[in-house]
């Protein structure tokens, strides 16, 4: 299980959302499980993964949006193709993982 973020409300603003790269190559990271832990200061969005561990994030900031986009990974979910949680936490709508493309 690999922890990929550790992410605050004050710098989500109203939303995040997570999109995995469906990769192609050979060494990707399997992403099997999506878990939202609430801290003291904000949220932590853990990813139970399998495989390579080689996967870059990068952020943008879009509005009240906070954009994550994972590379050389791959959405392997128990209940489909994607999570969402609404108001996980204080000061955030929503957190969404959702594959970015369907290669």
């Amino acid at each position: 299980m690999n922890r990929l973020m550790n992410l605050h409300p004050i710098l989500l603003g109203s939303a995040l959302v997570a999109l995995a790269a469906q990769p192609s190559l050979a060494s990707v990271t399997s992403i099997t499980n999506v878990r939202l832990n609430p801290t003291a200061t904000g949220l932590d969005l853990v990813f139970e993964t399998e495989g390579g561990d080689n996967s870059n994030i990068f952020t943008v900031n879009q509005g009240n949006s906070l954009v994550a986009d994972i590379t050389r990974a791959q959405l392997n979910l128990p209940n489909g193709g994607s999570f969402t949680q609404a108001n996980p936490a204080p000061g955030i709508t929503q957190v969404s993982v959702v594959p970015l493309d369907a290669n």
